[in-house]
Order: structure tokens, then sequence, then C-alpha cells
């Protein structure tokens, strides 16, 4: 696409993930990104992607970082990763937010 600055990934089989697409994917395409499922990219499953037009490629915590330092009112607090301990508290926050919602999926998931 022209004009694209990269590409946002995420969990095309992935209900809580599908919904986040829905509510911010206007957003996200509204700051230049296409939106497309990491299956379909070839990505492995465990986090979230941001793969830029020149290649540099996000992931998780860095991944939502790298989306809210492209609006004016979001690099305040992207700029916040770069104090002492701030990502890794933050990677480690997704990874707590990924496992919550997985646990949240399986619990509504039918047994077979």
């Amino acid at each position: 696409k022209t004009g694209s600055v990269g590409s946002v990934l995420y969990d095309g089989a992935c209900p809580l993930c599908l919904g986040l697409v829905d509510r911010f994917g206007p957003f996200i395409l509204g700051l230049g990104f296409e939106l497309g499922s990491l299956q379909e990219a070839g990505y492995p499953l465990d986090e979230m992607r941001v793969v830029t037009a020149d290649g540099r490629i996000f992931g998780g915590a860095d991944a939502v970082r790298h989306l809210v330092g492209r609006v004016w009112w979001g690099r305040p607090l992207a700029a916040l990763g770069c104090l002492p301990g701030a990502m890794p508290l933050a990677r480690r926050a997704y990874r707590f937010a990924e496992f919550e919602a997985a646990a949240t999926v399986l619990k509504l998931t039918p047994s077979s």
C-alpha cells in the first residue's frame, strides 16, 4: 500500500485481539499503518508486532510504545519508556495482561 508506514500484526484467532482491532483499528489506520494477522505474516503468536516500512520490528510493550509515540498526546507516555527500568516493567505488564486475557478466553471456551 502506497504511503503505509508499516503494519500492525495481531493474533487473528484471538477473540480479545479481534475486539481490540475493532475498537482501535480506525485509530491505527489513521496513523498510516496497515492491519494484518500474525498468522498471515508468518510470525509466532507470542505477542503483537509492529513492522515499520523501513523494516524495524517491535513486539509487545515495545510495539505499543511505538504506536503511542506517533501521536502528540501519547509522546509523553512513550517518553516514560526512557526511564531506567520502565520498559522491563512495561514488558512484564504486557505479558501479565496477555496471560490474563488467555486465561479469560480459555474460561469462556466450551470444553470438548
